[in-house]
């Protein structure tokens, strides 16, 4: 039986040639380096900071700070979370209100895709589109001005109410209509973006799928519902599971700005309330196990929905 010999570079060699690897690529990891330090910096460095959640710390402690210095009290800061009285009322208002606008909006950048997909003018097409899209660019705190303004007493939409013969209604003091508002706003804010990605997927469908429909003579809408739809269902559902993956995390600043004590029993969610323990009260360790919890939380769901859908569609994040 003959023997194999595998001949390996010397380490020697080996360095050497990992040196002419860097000179030679030297400008594309210059370029890179940017990039990278603001993932380190922005990213992997404050994860340390989860430790403040098992801490008794207070402004002007070291940050990274290990044994007796660091004053661990455990899990401390949790019980009281899961203690608070307000504890059911964020947990229950960050769901409903994240399960709503999920189920609300979700599907409204994907009609809108197929549908944008059916106009026949690649300017008209590009134009729609381009509006669409804007509001994602503007600041929350203009779109709200704007909401806010319309829906004023004496805004456009109770002017029209009485002139109907109606009342003037304050719509954004009264909590009925906060969660409306909210997903509307979302709706209008993003539904433009989202878009952008199934359009992306819709267009790697391969042509030759719509030649032979139309061939077997079906219309538009045939095709849209036997061909588009199922071919960009992957991308669906990859959104969906991420989408899921959020629901315990709130557009805390659209919330902050259309919130107010009148509507403050349905507008309180977990967002809210880490920035008024943190940010207002000063009270970083519980801010930080709040938003730990709130982290975890959406891990599980993550996870789970990925687990189940994987056993069902072969699809998933991995």
């Amino acid at each position: 039986m003959e023997q194999v010999v595998v001949q390996t570079k010397p380490k020697a060699g080996r360095i050497r040639s990992f040196l002419r690897e860097l000179k030679r690529d030297r400008q594309l990891l210059v370029l890179m380096l940017p990039a990278v330090l603001h993932v380190l910096i922005f990213c992997y460095i404050p994860i340390y900071g989860i430790t403040i959640a098992f801490r008794n710390y207070r402004i002007g402690d070291p940050y990274f700070a290990l044994g007796a210095a660091a004053r661990w009290i455990g899990v401390q800061n949790f019980l009281d979370f899961f203690k608070s009285i307000y504890f059911s009322r964020l947990v229950t208002n960050t769901l409903l209100l994240n399960v709503l606008t999920l189920v609300f909006t979700f599907w409204v950048p994907i009609a809108f895709a197929l549908l944008l997909n059916e106009i026949a003018s690649k300017r008209y097409k590009r134009v729609v589109q381009s509006f669409s899209y804007l509001p994602y660019f503007v600041s929350a705190v203009i779109i709200v001005s704007i909401t806010l303004n319309i829906l004023s007493p004496d805004g456009v939409i109770n002017n029209a109410i009485q002139a109907l013969g109606g009342r003037s209604t304050y719509f954004i003091g009264k909590a009925v209509y906060f969660r409306p508002i909210y997903i509307l706003l979302n709706v209008w804010k993003t539904f433009g973006w989202n878009a952008i990605i199934y359009l992306a997927a819709i267009a790697g469908v391969q042509q030759d799928l719509y030649s032979a429909a139309r061939v077997d003579g079906a219309n538009r809408w045939q095709q849209m519902s036997y061909i588009t739809l199922p071919s960009i269902m992957p991308t669906i559902i990859l959104l969906l599971i991420l989408n899921v993956g959020t629901l315990f995390a709130s557009n805390t600043e659209l919330i902050l700005l259309i919130a107010n004590p009148n509507n403050m029993d349905v507008s309180d969610v977990i967002g809210t309330y880490v920035y008024r323990m943190g940010v207002v009260e000063g009270r970083f360790p519980y801010a930080t196990a709040v938003g730990f919890f709130a982290a975890v939380a959406n891990f599980i769901l993550l996870w789970t929905v990925n687990y189940v859908v994987r056993k069902k569609t072969d699809e998933g994040l991995w």
